[in-house]
């Protein structure tokens, strides 16, 4: 296997250091580590090399998503696009023609990579960082174990930019001014489709290249990078990474040549894959929408949360086919807090939703009929002794419990445990005050039909002792009597 390792690695996990990544990578059994910076590089060249006309700009084709989009929703700008595969393909064919007997895998930050990798012979597998940090989890490494490492043959150099904004531009030797009015860079979704819309209509006259990535701020953003530091964070990353190397051996060797060289086929073209898109009438469309509570345009709250601009166009997707119905997320979440909230009303017991400060979040109709309805953000303390959550809080374990409530003069019953995902602990809270006075009324029946039954047997004892009393007094007598009676009757 042969890893082909997108530039961004060096941003990607803040958990390696770049030369802990690569070890880790040769550490699972990779062969050769090779940079995808060098497909950038070949690809570069490619541009450069492209004649261009003043009238016709040059979208980058690095991206798969932005390809899927002009294809897709915007083909009039199929002529725009560069026709030269991504620096992933060229990479593969690269190492294909050098190693011939070797499986590439590519690794990288990009979903979209997974399909495109689907569609290119060379490509055995893509992999994203994502999974590959989900690996070491797995395998339980420690990092101390692995030894650091690096690529094998030449290094890129300005290539290794590639994934900032205005890196592929850097690479091909073009002016990343943002004052230039040749050269364009454009990240982000919603940047790339109102860009498309608009290039077909002529605008942007006088724009000879326009590099363009569906992430905004380049692939150091992609959707599968670890960790949770920002995006100028992992920028900075890369360059430190960068500016460390680009003087060092072997830094400016086997970027260009390599395609001379090895005379790489990368060209490729594209086809129109636009969706044809079918209107309903009216009456069907407001249909689509009172189904997800939106009777009346007052109703359209238009939020974007689906991903659609408005609740309309969310609702023609769903008739064409490309949306469902659930992926309104006001609609859903006030139909869950809504099935939610029928299901703790209907319960007969108090449940309380208690924060890590120990605070009341919410509670159901029950609790509040135990506690009192203004108990919100109060302090549990204020309610009932919370030695119990505390002990929930630290060992994370259900604990159950009876708890006195003096304050509100009742006695519960208490099953508490700790929800992970959101920090927060659960209390299902039973009134057994009742309960107890009756259990404590059938303990004092208890204990006063013992002590009566005591007490008949002790007289019975007593009866039975005074019995044996007047019957032995009685026996002794007769026996006196009758032995008097016998002596006589021997002496007679």
């Amino acid at each position: 296997m042969a890893a082909s390792i997108a530039p961004s690695f060096a941003a990607a996990i803040p958990a390696f250091s770049p030369g802990k990544f690569l070890g880790f990578l040769r550490k699972l059994g990779f062969a050769k580590l090779l940079p995808t910076a060098t497909g950038a590089a070949l690809v570069a060249d490619c541009l450069k090399a492209l004649p261009r006309s003043s009238n016709l700009p040059m979208i980058t084709s690095s991206c798969p998503v932005v390809v899927s989009m002009v294809e897709k929703y915007h083909p009039q700008a199929i002529p725009y696009l560069q026709p030269v595969v991504s620096p992933m393909a060229a990479h593969a064919r690269l190492i294909k023609k050098m190693y011939p007997a070797m499986e590439v895998v590519f690794i990288g930050p990009c979903i979209a990579k997974k399909a495109e990798g689907d569609e290119i012979e060379e490509i055995k597998a893509v992999v994203t960082f994502k999974e590959l940090w989900d690996w070491w989890q797995e395998e339980g490494l420690n990092l101390a174990d692995v030894a650091e490492s690096d690529f094998d043959g030449p290094k890129p150099s300005i290539s290794q930019l590639f994934p900032l904004e205005g890196g592929f531009l850097a690479t091909a030797g073009l002016t990343t001014d943002m004052l230039a009015g040749d050269t364009i860079v454009v990240s982000g979704v919603e940047e790339c489709l109102e860009f498309l819309s608009r290039i077909g209509n002529g605008g942007y006259p006088g724009v000879q290249v326009v590099e363009m990535m569906a992430c905004r701020g380049g692939c150091i953003n992609g959707p599968k990078v670890v960790g949770e530091d920002d995006l100028f964070s992992r920028r900075n990353r890369l360059l430190h990474y960068y500016l460390a190397r680009k003087d060092g051996p072997g830094s400016e060797a086997g970027e260009g040549p390599a395609k001379t060289l090895l005379e790489i086929d990368l060209h490729r073209s594209y086809k129109n894959c636009q969706i044809q898109e079918i209107f309903p009438e009216e009456s069907v469309l407001r249909e689509i929408l009172a189904r997800t509570g939106k009777h009346q345009p007052a109703d359209e709250l238009n939020c974007g949360a689906c991903g659609y601009n408005s609740c309309r166009d969310k609702a023609l997707a769903v008739y064409q086919g490309r949306a469902e119905l659930d992926m309104c997320i006001p609609f859903m979440r006030k139909k869950a807090e809504s099935f939610s909230n029928l299901v703790l009303g209907a319960l007969s017991s108090g449940v309380l939703v208690v924060n890590n400060k120990l605070r009341v979040l919410e509670a159901n109709a029950a609790a509040l009929a135990m506690f009192g309805s203004q108990i919100a953000g109060e302090d549990i303390e204020n309610l009932f002794d919370k030695s119990h959550l505390i002990e929930v809080l630290n060992t994370k374990s259900a604990v159950k419990a009876v708890v006195p409530c003096p304050r509100f003069q009742i006695l519960t019953r208490q099953t508490v445990f700790y929800l992970h995902d959101h920090d927060l602990i659960i209390c299902i809270i039973d009134d057994i005050t009742e309960e107890e006075t009756r259990r404590k009324k059938a303990q004092q029946v208890k204990r006063t039909t013992i002590d009566r039954a005591q007490q008949v047997i002790t007289k019975q004892m007593k009866v039975a002792q005074e019995i044996a009393g007047l019957l032995g007094e009685t026996t002794a007598e007769t026996k006196v009597l009758l032995q008097k009676l016998i002596d006589v009757m021997k002496e007679e």
